[in-house]
């Protein structure tokens, strides 16, 4: 009986150092391959998770987030400041969504971010795969600085056209 527990717990050992352990999987972190991508995970261990493609005037990357997070709360995730620019910059930012729909990627929502947040229509719910694209657009005032250069550099050109001349 003692050999039989001692050859048991002998071909346990080598059966153990034959095959590898694998460590608790988090995610698809594991299953992912990212070449330069940030990969970004917002969910807890063991809840349904989808993975966005977020791109743009944010933090882009594969954002793996749980299922339910809404388009204002992935936004936020991003970890970006949406601001204004500089002084006499503007920026306005507009959010679009893209779903794949039968094999080819269709635009589902579009909204200025101002509008988006404002409003309180219902957002397309997020799903596997989905492209989220936020663009900034800078609209600048003229300023006196800009006015400063047309005027120095027509200066320029007149006094060059001046010496020509002569």
């Amino acid at each position: 009986m003692k050999h039989i527990c001692s050859l048991a717990c002998f071909l346990m050992l080598i059966g153990s150092l034959a095959w590898p352990s694998q460590a608790q999987e988090f995610g698809r972190v594991n299953k992912i391959r990212a070449d330069g991508a940030a990969y970004h995970v917002f969910a807890q261990a063991g809840e349904a998770t989808i993975q966005v493609l977020v791109l743009g005037a944010v933090n882009a990357g594969i954002y793996e987030v749980r299922e339910g997070t809404d388009l204002e709360q992935l936004i936020a995730l991003t970890g970006t400041s949406m601001t204004p620019g500089g002084a006499g910059e503007s920026i306005k930012y507009t959010v679009r969504l893209f779903r794949d729909v039968d094999g080819q990627r269709k635009l589902l929502y579009e909204a200025p971010l101002e509008q988006m947040l404002s409003s309180s229509a219902e957002y397309p719910e997020l799903r596997e795969g989905d492209v989220l694209m936020v663009e900034g657009v800078s609209k600048a005032r003229f300023g006196w600085r800009d006015a400063l250069t047309i005027v120095t550099s027509l200066t320029t050109v007149a006094l060059l056209v001046e010496r020509l001349s002569q």
